[in-house]
């Protein structure tokens, strides 16, 4: 108990002190009693070591888990910001932190209870008849502008939703892993080469997209951001390359040819450089066995009758799986495949839309055979590109996460543009109403809502 008119402050301070000093001699005895229980010398480090562990928590124990456990009831009230930042305040001035003997000491007496928290309001800047017309007045001028609006409630319900197309792209992000291998496999006219393309448009905003040995006639019918190389090692680190038709580029039959050696070469040190590459073959027996090793992912479309039985052996049983889960869909299967596996663990059915690019003349590009001398830079996002559609998606009620994934950058970079769209767009704000001052219809109020 705490004697009559002792500083609550200094009292706390004892009372931690005392407590890790408790805690700090009770680890170091039973850290010294398991050593001897194992016939083993305790050693002084070990000694130290636990000591000021259990010096440490101990406190940390006996009041904040508590005091968590306080302001977790507390945030299930519908209690104001206001009324828990004044009464922390108080605990804080009065000494209450010190646990619950302190009690007594505060002047105004609280109570933990949500239901009796205090009535403590801030004195507003401008009364709230004004301020509601200042927000009313500044949602418009922001509808107007198309700045867009950070409705929180807008944007869960959004995300609760959670729209087919956007999960998907999140799913395919996550497989196509950058550095990773990946292998289509599946019969004439299953979508292939329509799901490989669509790949590319999954990760455009990760980085640079190829295409390998792309027809020259095809060539204006992909969009400016998928370039075109001969080789794989022309891709820039980070890009995602497209190797269409592999057969054609690294067949079963020249295994040992200059070609294949180098193009082996190059899906070895995938990874290093960063580079997802997709493979699209009607049948794994046509491309190098080589190759095939080095897959982290195979995706199967439909199979063709006999390719079941006649595939390499190393794939058969993956193939009949694919088979037996494409059988249930009744009816289009080209919009869907089968994950065997891959980096992310995923197994299973997964939707594949067509590219929104996707057309006749691509699906019979190449007709005439591959083109390894044309070459055509790949169009990439600017840094302020990325900013903004960073924004886009977080005002769709994408999680950082998400946008993280899709844009190949870490979620703090994520933030940081988002709160710099966020400065810009306040500023040009500001400009706005400077620029247009008849548009202020309620005075400087927006100008006011702005700065705050």
């Amino acid at each position: 108990m705490e004697k009559e008119g002792k500083d609550p402050k200094k009292q706390a301070k004892t009372n931690y002190w005392l407590e890790a000093l408790l805690g700090f001699g009770v680890t170091s005895l039973f850290y010294t009693i398991v050593r001897v229980a194992k016939k083993e010398k305790p050693t002084v480090k070990g000694v130290i070591a636990s000591g000021v562990a259990g010096g440490i928590s101990t406190p940390l124990a006996v009041w904040g888990v508590p005091k968590l456990i306080e302001m977790e009831k507390q945030a299930e009230a519908p209690c104001s910001f206001w009324q828990v930042a004044t009464v922390s305040d108080a605990h804080f001035r009065t000494g209450n932190a010190t646990g619950p003997e302190s009690t007594s000491q505060v002047d105004r007496s609280v109570s933990s209870s949500p239901e009796t928290l205090p009535p403590v309001l801030p004195t507003p800047s401008v009364n709230e008849g004004n301020a509601q017309l200042v927000r009313q007045a500044l949602e418009e001028v922001k509808r107007i502008l198309n700045v867009g609006q950070s409705d929180v409630g807008l944007a869960k319900q959004h995300h609760d939703r959670k729209d087919n197309i956007d999960q998907t792209g999140n799913n395919w992000l996550r497989i196509l892993k950058p550095g990773s291998v990946n292998l289509i496999t599946g019969r004439r006219g299953s979508g292939k080469s329509s799901a490989g393309h669509k790949m590319l448009e999954y990760t455009r905003f990760r980085g640079a997209c190829h295409v390998v040995g792309f027809p020259r006639q095809a060539q204006k019918e992909l969009p400016q951001w998928v370039g075109v190389i001969s080789e794989i090692g022309e891709a820039p680190p980070g890009a995602t390359i497209l190797l269409d038709e592999g057969p054609l580029l690294f067949s079963s039959k020249e295994s040992m040819s200059l070609r294949n050696r180098k193009l082996l070469s190059d899906i070895v040190l995938a990874r290093q450089r960063g580079h997802t590459l997709i493979i699209v073959t009607q049948d794994s027996s046509y491309i190098d066995k080589n190759v095939l090793r080095s897959i982290d992912t195979l995706i199967i479309k439909e199979p063709a009758p006999l390719q079941v039985k006649m595939d390499r052996p190393e794939i058969r049983a993956f193939l009949e799986k694919a088979a037996r889960a494409l059988n249930q869909i009744e009816h289009d299967k080209r919009g869907f495949c089968y994950v065997a596996f891959s980096p992310s663990q995923f197994t299973g059915m997964i939707p594949i839309p067509k590219a929104s690019y996707w057309n006749e003349k691509l699906s019979k590009a190449y007709a005439s055979g591959i083109d390894l001398g044309l070459k055509r830079a790949a169009k990439t996002l600017t840094r302020a590109e990325k900013i903004k559609l960073a924004w886009e998606h977080h005002e769709e009620g994408k999680s950082v996460r998400e946008i993280a994934i899709e844009l190949g950058v870490s979620k703090s970079t994520v933030w940081n543009w988002i709160q710099q769209h966020e400065r810009e767009r306040d500023e040009a704000l500001r400009f706005f109403f400077q620029q247009f001052p008849s548009l202020d219809t309620q005075g400087k109020n927006e100008q006011k809502v702005l700065e705050m």
